[in-house]
């Protein structure tokens, strides 16, 4: 991988960590945001007018020749394939994290990555046969249709500070009523306070008409990361 910076580049690098540790810095890095929303995103996104600064430094200021060897890495990452956008679901956020060591005299290139998996399931039961049997009556005077093993499912999911149920049960298209809305909110909330924030989590209450049960099926989600070193050199 070396050889892709001439021995003038090289020594440009040397006067650029002769800066950072000048600033009182040893080790510093850029982080380049790599996460669209609505598609993947490739190295050619990139907008390096908007890299300015090395983080957690915001006055440490990236010198312009720096940046142009930077495109050139990148490049080279480019071209060799060694890059592709995280083929997983739940993507959290995704970053080009460039780690300079100054002292060392070395830059790492890697690709950064978080995401949402599923953690242990749980599992609650509750007897509300008096209450299952209003809720059976009002859905019927609104034109439901109970299945004949009696069993609807309200499913739900959250993160990031938001969460909510699906509205309508899984058997049948018919909203959930207000007071079956309410009763899910208060068991998720008295069970698993804060499954709506940060990784959140998801599952589903299945109402059995037929014995007057309720289950809460819930998994929290967990956080996992993983770095893709995508190059390194030494100067």
């Amino acid at each position: 991988m070396n050889e892709i910076l001439t021995p003038e580049e090289k020594k440009y690098l040397e006067r650029v960590a002769r800066y950072i540790q000048s600033m009182g810095e040893k080790q510093v890095e850029i982080r380049i945001e790599a996460n669209e929303w609505d598609g993947k995103t490739e190295i050619s996104d990139i907008v390096w007018e908007d890299v300015t600064h090395f983080d957690w430094n915001s006055s440490l200021e990236i010198p312009s020749g720096f940046i142009e060897i930077l495109q050139k890495i990148f490049n080279y990452i480019d071209e060799s394939g060694r890059y592709s956008f995280p083929d997983i679901d739940g993507l959290n956020y995704h970053d080009f994290l460039i780690d300079i060591d100054a002292a060392g005299k070395s830059i790492t290139v890697s690709n950064i990555y978080g995401y949402y998996a599923a953690g242990d399931g749980e599992e609650i039961e509750f007897e509300e046969p008096e209450i299952m049997e209003e809720w059976k009556d009002q859905l019927e005077t609104n034109g439901a249709e109970i299945p004949r093993d009696g069993v609807l499912t309200a499913r739900y999911s959250g993160g990031g500070d938001d969460g909510s149920m699906d509205g309508v049960f899984d058997e049948i298209n018919q909203q959930l009523p207000a007071s079956i809305e309410d009763f899910c909110y208060d068991q998720l909330s008295r069970n698993f306070s804060g499954w709506e924030n940060n990784e959140g989590g998801d599952g589903s209450f299945m109402f059995n008409f037929n014995d007057g049960t309720i289950t809460l099926y819930h998994t929290g989600n967990i956080e996992e990361s993983e770095s893709d070193t995508l190059f390194e050199i030494d100067f």
